[in-house]
C-alpha cells in the first residue's frame, strides 16, 4: 500500500513489495503560477484598450499575452497527466523528467549527493557513474564523455527547488538522504546552509 502525502507517494517501509518514494510535480506550486500568469494576462489586456499606451507598447503587451497564454496552456496539460518525476527506492534512483532519455542511477552508482544555491532557489544534485551499456542511445555530452572517460559515463540528476514548496523540497532531500545512506552508505552528502529550506 502507498499513501499520498503533498507531491510525493511515500512506500510503507514495512511493506513486503519493498519501499520507494514517487515525486510528483507540486499542484499547489503549479497552480499558484498559473493564477499569477492570468492575473498579468488580464493586466495586460487592460493596458491594451487604454487609449494612452503606445502603439509599439501595445504590440509588445500583445506578444507577452501570447507568450503567457502558451505558458499557461503548458501549466494546464502538466496538472493533468499528473506523471511521476523521480522515483527512489532499494535499486536506486530514476528520472523521469525527459521520456525520451530517462535514467536510472543505482545507489552504489551515486558518488556525491549535494544542495546548492542557484538564483533563487536551492538544487539537488545527484552524481554518478557507471559504464556505458548502450552508446547508441546515449546524447552527444554523453558521448564525448566516453571518448575521454574510457567508457565511463558521468551522470548528474538534477531537481530544482523551485518547482516544489519549501516543505516538499526538504522532504524531498530528507528522501534522497534516507535511500543514499541506506544502500550506498559511503556516498558523500552535503548540503547548503540557505534560508530557502529553513524549518
Amino acid at each position: 500500500m502507498h499513501r499520498e502525502k503533498g507531491s510525493c507517494h511515500k512506500g510503507d517501509r514495512s511493506s513486503n513489495m519493498g519501499e520507494e518514494y514517487l515525486v510528483y510535480p507540486d499542484r499547489i506550486k503549479q497552480f499558484t503560477a498559473f493564477f499569477m500568469n492570468l492575473i498579468l494576462i488580464v493586466v495586460c489586456c487592460c493596458f491594451i484598450y487604454m487609449k494612452a499606451v503606445p502603439v509599439w507598447m501595445k504590440f509588445f503587451l500583445g506578444i507577452m499575452i501570447i507568450f503567457m497564454a502558451v505558458m499557461e496552456g503548458k501549466t494546464i496539460r502538466q496538472m493533468g497527466k499528473r506523471e511521476v518525476l523521480y522515483r527512489l527506492d532499494q535499486k536506486g534512483i530514476t528520472d523521469y523528467t525527459n521520456p525520451d532519455e530517462v535514467v536510472f542511477l543505482k545507489w552504489t552508482e551515486v558518488g556525491k549527493i549535494e544542495t546548492v544555491v542557484n538564483n533563487t532557489s536551492l538544487q539537488i544534485g545527484i552524481m554518478g557513474i557507471k559504464v556505458s551499456e548502450n552508446k547508441e542511445r546515449m546524447g552527444e555530452i554523453l558521448k564525448r564523455n566516453l571518448s575521454v572517460n574510457g567508457n565511463m559515463a558521468f551522470y548528474q540528476i538534477v531537481i530544482d527547488g523551485f518547482q516544489f514548496r519549501k516543505k516538499t523540497f526538504r522532504e524531498i532531500i530528507d528522501q534522497c538522504r534516507y535511500y543514499a545512506i541506506k544502500y550506498h552508505p559511503s556516498v558523500v552528502i552535503t548540503e547548503s546552509k540557505d534560508p530557502f529550506l529553513k524549518r
